[in-house]
């Protein structure tokens, strides 16, 4: 009997095998990428902020990057000084990311960047101490300058003016200004020094740079007067605005008399009377005797002799020679009060005596006339010559008049 094959079934040694297609199984695929990291210098290394431990240098360190993507790898020196981050991304499963973390240039650049630190803060600490010890030194200075000058000072009150020119010199010297103007002061008025205007405007220039705003009115006054160096308004104007803006009453007294003379500026008897009013406020009484002055002859204010009077009485009477000189004048000439020759004269007298030389000039007229006192030429020569010697040109023409004998 014949075999018979089906297509469907073949039979080998009696087991039947089926025909058809055969399914295979899939080969696994990767779904994740291998990072590995190194530092140049031992680092603590972090992904994704998540510490992953310790490296040495050279070293490796692996781990498995879960998801495909941006991660970022971070390394710290183990002291947490220096710090480096890197941004990575995987783009394939299977990859193997290698990052080197170079941890040395920073700490290089840091330590640099401290050291000059370190040298600026040296450099500085040494300059602070010897500003310190310059600012202590200039102390020094300063506070030997300052007894200085007050040694002289009290010799000046003394009136040992030859044994208190030293101490101002010395105490000019050391740098204080105060001594520099109370040097010039000295040969200004020829106390103790033979006069010297041209070292007097040089010491008080000085003074008045250096921020003393007393010489600079006193410098004032000698570019005012007309025998003492060189007149010139206009510089006596600058040094008197500016020692009066700083608040030095003298420099506003002497503003003051530029309006009322026109000297230097436009006559304006009423700023003159503002700034006198405001110098007779600050106690300053020969303040006081220019605002009398501009009531009695009515500029700037209302005339009102009689408001001129009590005030130059008062102001006479508080050390003001100029007040006195002015009721002198005021009883001379009968502005206000009757005229009495007599009271004149003790008033004329009372100033001279403390020194106000138009006082002076003003008692020589009645002893060279005898209007009120005994007629003595002499003697009101004397008084003349005094004036003329203070710069009043009057006086001089007056001096040359009368008998020296």
């Amino acid at each position: 009997m014949a075999l018979t094959l089906t297509p469907a079934v073949l039979v080998i040694c009696n087991v039947l095998v089926a025909q058809g297609p055969v399914v295979l199984p899939k080969p696994k695929t990767a779904t994740k990428a291998t990072l590995v990291v190194q530092c140049d210098i031992a680092c603590n290394w972090q992904l994704d902020g998540v510490s992953k431990g310790q490296l040495q240098p050279g070293q490796a360190g692996n781990a498995i990057l879960e998801k495909l993507g941006p991660h970022e790898v971070t390394a710290v020196t183990e002291d947490g000084a220096d710090k480096v981050q890197q941004d990575i991304s995987a783009i394939r499963a299977g990859e193997k990311l290698k990052v080197s973390l170079e941890l040395g240039p920073i700490r290089l650049k840091r330590l640099e960047t401290e050291l000059r630190q370190q040298k600026q803060g040296q450099e500085e600490a040494k300059q602070t101490q010897a500003d310190a010890a310059r600012k202590t030194a200039a102390n020094q200075a300063a506070v030997e300058a300052a007894n200085l000058n007050r040694q002289g000072a009290r010799l000046r009150t003394q009136q040992m003016y030859s044994e208190a020119m030293p101490f101002f010199g010395r105490a000019c010297s050391a740098g204080s200004m105060e001594g520099c103007k109370n040097l010039g002061l000295l040969y200004k008025s020829g106390l103790g020094v033979p006069r010297d205007f041209a070292r007097a405007r040089g010491l008080l220039r000085k003074a008045c740079d250096g921020g003393n705003d007393e010489a600079c009115s006193s410098l004032g006054e000698m570019f005012a007067a007309a025998n003492q160096g060189g007149q010139d308004y206009g510089i006596a104007r600058t040094l008197y605005e500016r020692a009066c803006e700083n608040g030095n009453m003298q420099g506003c007294l002497g503003m003051g008399d530029l309006y009322v003379q026109g000297a230097g500026v436009s006559v304006d008897y009423k700023q003159a009377a503002g700034l006198f009013t405001r110098v007779c406020k600050s106690g300053i009484m020969d303040g006081c005797a220019r605002v009398g002055g501009m009531f009695l002859n009515g500029l700037g204010v209302q005339k009102d002799p009689q408001r001129a009077l009590a005030i130059d009485e008062k102001a006479c009477g508080d050390g003001s020679m100029m007040a006195c000189n002015d009721i002198g004048s005021m009883y001379e000439h009968a502005q206000g009060v009757p005229k009495d020759y007599s009271q004149a004269k003790t008033f004329y007298e009372k100033s001279c005596t403390a020194g106000y030389v138009t006082g002076c000039y003003n008692f020589g007229l009645l002893l060279e006339s005898g209007r009120g006192v005994a007629k003595n030429r002499h003697y009101a020569h004397m008084l003349f010559q005094k004036a003329c010697d203070a710069g009043i040109p009057d006086a001089c023409s007056n001096m040359n008049k009368t008998p020296g004998k």
